[in-house]
């Protein structure tokens, strides 16, 4: 199994901007968000924000961390301690369309 890490991000760019957001990576695959005005310290808001921002690749990692767990900022959380964000009025799934 491939273990899911998030991680909260500043970013700067080569001109010297910087933005806030995110990485999320396993042993295939790696994304990040930049799109935030300030870091997301709670590891739970955090968590809560890629599931509801974050593109397919990112999805399909949460799929797999919804399922066996994930690592946020160096914590490891256990499915039943996440499992409740991905529960909302929008089911939380993948489009293959």
């Amino acid at each position: 199994m491939s273990k899911v890490y998030l991680v909260a991000t500043t970013f700067t760019s080569l001109n010297g901007d910087i933005s806030y957001g995110y990485r999320i990576y396993d042993e295939y695959a790696h994304n990040y968000c930049n799109i935030h005005p300030s870091l997301i310290e709670d590891d739970l808001e955090l968590l809560e924000d890629a599931i509801t921002s974050g593109d397919r690749e990112t999805r399909e990692m949460l799929m797999h961390a919804k399922e066996h767990g994930i690592e946020i900022n160096d914590t490891w959380y256990e499915p039943e301690q996440i499992q409740h964000l991905f529960t909302s009025e929008k089911p939380f799934e993948i489009s293959h369309g």
